[in-house]
């Protein structure tokens, strides 16, 4: 471990770019990504649990609904998410 570096900073890789979160989308969620951003929503973040396909998070407005595409590309508002405020 480098002297800068705090064990946090090896759990928490750094966020991925918006073309390396689009990349991990199915077909079917980036059809339904680019229909959702002419509501307002946006692609907030991936999660990516251990060992099951990654889970992305989207938002509309400043946090007004939040949500998860499936991976058929349905938005699931059905979810208990917590986002934390971009710094």
């Amino acid at each position: 471990m480098k002297d800068h570096e705090t064990l946090e900073d090896r759990r928490s890789p750094a966020p991925l770019s918006r073309q390396e979160m689009e990349d991990k989308l199915s077909m079917d969620q980036m059809i339904s990504l680019n229909r959702l951003e002419s509501f307002g929503w946006t692609l907030r973040f991936i999660r990516q649990p251990l060992f099951q396909d990654p889970v992305p998070v989207v938002i509309q407005g400043k946090g007004k609904a939040i949500g998860i595409l499936e991976e058929d590309g349905k938005l699931n508002i059905n979810v208990d998410i917590q986002v934390r405020d971009e710094p």
